[in-house]
């Protein structure tokens, strides 16, 4: 009696279980209430979609913005390295160019009293000139060309140099004026101002190598 009755009981749900692989509806549940329940589900897809859409597009712009930040800003540092080092080679270049300029004008001013120099002792190591008027007009012709050439280069020496270049250049100047013959007495003193003035020039050099 009590198994009849609970099979009775039990038969609507065997039933609506059945039916239910067919056509799976929640027994009692409208056809309306059906339909609202499946417009929801596609209104809460579309709305899931879209706040997937909404985020991935987010994400592709941000990930935009920071690439062309990230690459503006490596640009921009390449840019900068590049500036540094064309002021750097153009500083170079300057700085080399004005090693040469100052080494060629000191060993024009070299060349150009050596020159000077060279006339008075060859002539004076004898007492007595010979020739006189020929060693004179020599030496004079060597005293104006050191004249010109130092002239020339003294743009390009410090003032200091310049300075004793110019004393230098004077006794000579002197000498040339009274004559070689009259002025054999001062060849230990010309050559103890001509070492000084190799000194000096030596100096120059070295701190010239150091720029």
């Amino acid at each position: 009696m009590t198994t009849k009755t609970l099979q009775e009981k039990l038969r609507p749900f065997w039933d609506w279980l059945a039916n239910w692989r067919q056509s799976p509806v929640i027994p009692g549940l409208a056809e309306g209430d059906k339909a609202k329940m499946d417009y929801e589900h596609r209104c809460k897809r579309r709305e899931i979609w879209l706040d997937k859409g909404i985020f991935g597009l987010v994400t592709a712009v941000v990930a935009i913005f920071a690439t062309l930040v990230v690459n503006s800003w490596m640009e921009s540092g390449r840019r900068a390295e590049t500036a540094s080092l064309e002021r750097f080679k153009l500083n170079e270049t300057r700085r080399r160019f004005f090693i040469e300029k100052r080494l060629d004008a000191i060993t024009t001013t070299v060349m150009a009293m050596s020159a000077v120099t060279k006339v008075y002792f060859d002539n004076t190591i004898d007492p007595k000139v010979e020739k006189p008027a020929d060693v004179n007009r020599e030496y004079r012709k060597a005293v104006a060309d050191a004249h010109e050439l130092i002239n020339r280069s003294e743009m390009l020496l410090p003032e200091d140099f310049n300075k004793d270049v110019t004393w230098y250049y004077e006794l000579h100047r002197a000498i040339s004026r009274a004559g070689i013959e009259n002025c054999g007495q001062y060849r230990d003193f010309v050559a103890d101002i001509e070492t000084q003035f190799g000194r000096l020039c030596q100096s120059l050099l070295y701190d010239l190598a150091l720029k």
